[in-house]
């Protein structure tokens, strides 16, 4: 099979999976039991590899290592990439504004918490707008960043300013 005919059946055989980003990261299984039904191999091109959704199926691979191997799967696997997460805040006129910075290979997946509390509207963003605080009152903000070799995570504490922004 030639590259190009390769690429082809890729595409043509795709499908949207990726455990390292929301909503499959939290729960899986709606997507995979879709699979299963609709598309029980498919290729991710999120992960850049096979998936195999069916118990038989799976069997009869592990079964069969002369035809099925991941050996050249794990050839370019990339060194661990979120080494560092930093968060930084900023707070004023009883409002605040966070920026995360992580050199994470994408695709990352990327989770806020306030004051210990998801918050989904800010799910895989690097930065969100001014948000209010309650005036002297302590923030902890904590973010989670996730790629396919791990997850890291950076936080920032502060205490809410009423003065002027910075």
């Amino acid at each position: 099979m030639s590259q190009r005919d390769g690429a082809a059946l890729r595409s043509e055989y795709a499908f949207e999976f990726d455990p390292f980003r929301s909503p499959d990261r939290e729960d899986p299984h709606p997507r995979l039991h879709r699979a299963r039904r609709e598309r029980p191999v498919f290729y991710s091109h999120q992960l850049g590899t096979w998936v195999v959704t069916r118990r038989e199926d799976v069997l009869a691979i592990l079964r069969d290592p002369g035809r099925f191997s991941s050996a050249n799967a794990i050839t370019n696997v990339p060194a661990p990439a979120v080494t560092q997460v930093t968060v930084s805040c900023e707070t004023g006129s009883r409002q605040y504004l966070c920026f995360v910075f992580h050199d994470a290979i994408p695709p990352a997946g990327i989770r806020w918490k306030v004051n210990g509390v998801h918050v989904p509207p800010l799910e895989d963003r690097d930065s969100h707008g001014r948000r209010s605080c309650s005036a002297n009152q302590w923030y902890s903000i904590v973010v989670d960043v996730t790629d396919s070799t791990g997850t890291r995570s950076g936080d920032s504490v502060f205490l809410c300013n009423s003065g002027p922004w910075p």
